[in-house]
């Protein structure tokens, strides 16, 4: 194989090498967890449920993952504090809030362990493009459970339904455990939908045949579940996957089209989209904001303002602020926005933003003004197990310990080639990408849900924490923000939306709406 300078060289790689079987059993653990997490212990283990088989999974995928977990190195990234401050916060917001009570504070963390270990699972043992395939994969093999259930129950008449919420004329499809609510369902759905787009190749033919099932399917099953909120974020994942291709006008005049089609043809169930007819929900933010008012510390505890209030607010943003406070709603908000300016950054990478630089210590060989081409400038900071499988042409180098203190390796020497490694960094802009559309899609339809503890939200910042550590190990080199920078804006963007939410509560009573 010629290199760009006429010769054929090796890259070697010692170290002691990981134990793959070892990687693989996390990986398949921690997707075996968030499949049964999302499909109910109850459907999948059946009367041996009662024993809290769930919870033996989720230890085997903890022990598994241990060794990946220390090596990812998660203390290094700012929202793993946040994410920690969050943790204590949750039985703090029972224990000091409204009405302390210390039974309550046990069962929140009970409740928001499988939260953390969706957080934490992928982020420590995701790295390559085909664990985001399988996952994408299991979500949608779960939903289309829950899709048919409700579609046979729908069309049968069954009454009462586990898999039918409502008993009149509007009767909508829904999951069972997190996504007991037909508006979960459809959150879930709505963006797991451009995960689908991972599996894509490069034949249009065959990405048609492979997609098209999955996508009615999808798209069948939000329809049935008739949820508006899911509507328009649909709009929105739209907006952003197509505005690159075809411009941000010709993306929004498309996308809103198509959610006028949707309309037409009975989307929302016969009901309005407008202010007037989500006068109650706007009731309840009104509500919220008395609540944070009266206990902006610590809230009126996790999970409890339905206890003081008739419904939900129906608005994550509301929610997380009213019951466990301004601190943790600002490290709610630390997390999510972390996850986005993650994969956003990811995402926006491209090749020719790496310069070359002067490394003449790496071959004496080469006259002196040598540029080590960014390729071989990222093997040399590329752990092994992004390695394996790629060749590199460049001049000869050992590396024993290349990320400085942790001995990674291959059994052989790796050959890898700079296109290899082109496509690799390729492939993780694009997972970047499509995870931007996902959490798009995912957070407006929290802006008309209360889904602020949803273990589909931290899952999904744990999938972008994962892309993250996939290019730097890559060579891509994402930006990385201090947590100082990243508290400042964190508590800007809270107080923006909760301003946000003021001026709308604000704006309708002025016009009487």
């Amino acid at each position: 194989m010629s290199t760009p300078y006429g010769t054929s060289q090796t890259v070697r790689v010692v170290g002691r090498a990981e134990p793959a079987g070892s990687h693989l059993m996390a990986v398949l653990f921690t997707l075996v967890f968030i499949a049964v997490t999302y499909i109910t212990p109850t459907v999948v283990f059946g009367p041996l449920a009662e024993y809290r088989v769930e919870v033996l999974l989720a230890i085997a995928a903890v022990a598994f993952s241990v060794p990946n977990i220390v090596r990812s190195r998660l203390q290094e990234a700012p929202q793993t504090y946040a994410f920690i401050g969050l943790c204590l916060i949750l039985p703090l917001s029972i224990l000091m809030g409204a009405g302390g009570w210390l039974g309550g504070a046990f069962s929140a963390v009970y409740g928001f362990l499988p939260v953390v270990l969706c957080f934490v699972l992928p982020a420590a043992n995701f790295r390559k493009a085909v664990h985001f395939r399988w996952l994408v994969v299991l979500v949608v093999l779960c939903s289309a459970y829950f899709i048919y259930n409700g579609l046979y129950d729908l069309y049968n008449h069954v009454i009462p339904s586990e898999f039918i919420y409502g008993d009149g004329e509007l009767r909508r499809i829904r999951g069972l455990g997190f996504v007991h609510d037909p508006n979960d369902l459809a959150q879930v759905m709505v963006s797991a939908l451009p995960m689908l787009f991972l599996w894509r190749k490069r034949s249009w033919l065959v990405t048609c045949l492979l997609l098209l099932p999955p996508i009615v399917l999808l798209i069948t099953g939000m329809y049935y579940t008739h949820s508006r909120g899911c509507a328009l974020a649909l709009m929105a994942t739209l907006i952003i996957a197509l505005r690159r291709k075809l411009g941000t006008v010709p993306a929004v005049i498309l996308a809103g089209s198509l959610f006028a089609a949707s309309l037409a043809v009975g989307w929302s169930g016969g009901r309005d989209v407008s202010v007037e007819a989500g006068g109650d929900r706007l009731d309840a933010w009104s509500t919220g904001i008395d609540f944070i008012k009266q206990h902006p510390l610590f809230g009126v505890g996790a999970n409890r303002f339905t206890e003081y209030n008739d419904i939900t607010a129906h608005n994550s943003v509301v929610v997380c602020a009213a019951e466990i406070g301004l601190p943790g709603f600002v490290c709610w908000t630390f997390m999510v926005l972390a996850a986005l300016r993650g994969v956003v950054t990811v995402g926006g990478w491209k090749p020719e933003d790496e310069t070359a630089e002067f490394v003449p210590a790496l071959d004496t060989r080469r006259p002196a003004g040598f540029r080590l081409q960014p390729f071989a400038r990222a093997l040399a900071r590329a752990p092994s197990p992004y390695l394996q499988s790629m060749r590199l042409a460049t001049a000869p180098v050992r590396l024993a310990n290349p990320t400085g203190g942790v001995s990674l390796g291959v059994s052989r020497p790796a050959r890898v080639t700079s296109a290899d490694l082109m496509a690799h960094q390729l492939e993780i802009r694009g997972i970047a990408r499509i995870l931007v559309c996902s959490l798009t899609g995912f957070l407006v339809s929290s802006w008309f849900l209360s889904r602020a503890f949803s273990m589909w939200l931290f899952l999904y910042c744990g999938l972008s924490l994962a892309v993250v550590r996939m290019a730097e190990a890559a060579g891509m080199r994402p930006s990385r923000d201090s947590f100082a920078f990243m508290a400042r804006w964190s508590v800007l963007v809270a107080i923006g939306l909760l301003l946000m939410v003021y001026g709308i509560l604000r704006f309708r009573s002025l016009t009487g709406r």
